[in-house]
């Protein structure tokens, strides 16, 4: 049911040294953990982890207007997300705009997905 998700799935030595500050894609700031639905909306472009820099903190943002109604269990990949009843009772818009939480001290890490959001 939890999916792993690479921040910036391309990748390589030179753009990750040189524009996320990290060496290779299995470095764990390079990633997310999350349910599978989210993994999927998130490698298809449909939702985005955004810096605020007024509060500093990140959102996640549902930008496609059509996932919003859409039950998180609808858009999994797997039987175990389609019966899961928690999924089964939340649509997407009930995490729109909501605060990601972050392991705390990881400073790299929320430097990548602040860079991410710039680059996206």
């Amino acid at each position: 049911m939890i999916a792993a998700t690479h921040l910036s799935p391309e990748t390589s030595y030179a753009f990750g040294s040189g524009v996320l500050g990290i060496d290779d894609v299995w470095d764990e700031r390079n990633g997310l953990l999350w349910a599978h639905p989210f993994e999927k909306a998130y490698c298809e472009h449909e939702i985005a982890v955004m810096y605020q820099p007024s509060s500093g903190t990140f959102k996640l943002r549902v930008l496609v207007d059509k996932l919003m109604d859409r039950r998180l269990s609808d858009y999994g990949k797997s039987s175990v997300t389609k019966s899961c009843v928690g999924l089964q009772q939340r649509t997407f818009a009930e995490y729109d705009d909501i605060d990601v939480l972050l392991p705390s001290g990881h400073t790299p890490f929320r430097s990548v997905l602040r860079r991410m959001q710039q680059i996206q």
